[in-house]
């Protein structure tokens, strides 16, 4: 899977989990990151282009498993707040490292403006693992609102 492969998946469950109900800070946030998304896609996409089209770098930015990552994907459209805030979590990781992977292989081609295009994809997606990180206990105030107070 590609970098813009697993942004276009991304950008979908985002979309879903966005609509979802919970906490209005985190949904917010959420919608601002949807919103960092588009912007990161359609900077990546023309600069890929410029670079005589997506293929270009994307090709040399597959995943070994791309079965992980469609999987992590889905799973942030689940019922559970707790499944959905893990999965959201992991794939805000899977981004950091298809970018830093990004950025590697555009060093090595001495690429430098794709290099730092993907050196901000990065940070803005840290910036997302670490909010989602900071709010598990909001998440867990979720879980135990949905389930009655049992926990899940």
């Amino acid at each position: 899977m590609s970098v813009l492969e697993l942004d276009d998946r991304v950008t979908a469950s985002l979309g879903v989990a966005v609509q979802g109900r919970g906490d209005p800070w985190i949904r917010w946030r959420l919608e601002r990151h949807l919103a960092e998304t588009h912007r990161q896609r359609r900077g990546l996409e023309r600069r890929l282009v410029a670079l005589h089209g997506p293929a270009a770098l994307a090709r040399n930015s597959r995943w070994t498993d791309s079965n992980l990552a469609e999987h992590l994907v889905a799973a942030v459209t689940a019922d559970s707040p707790g499944t959905n805030a893990r999965a959201a979590y992991a794939v805000e990781q899977l981004e950091v490292a298809a970018y830093e992977q990004l950025e590697l292989l555009a060093l090595k081609a001495d690429d430098a403006e794709t290099a730092s295009i993907a050196r901000m994809h990065a940070r803005c997606d840290r910036t997302m693992a670490r909010f989602i990180g900071a709010n598990w206990d909001r998440v867990l105030d979720l879980i135990l609102a949905q389930d009655g107070g049992a926990g899940g």
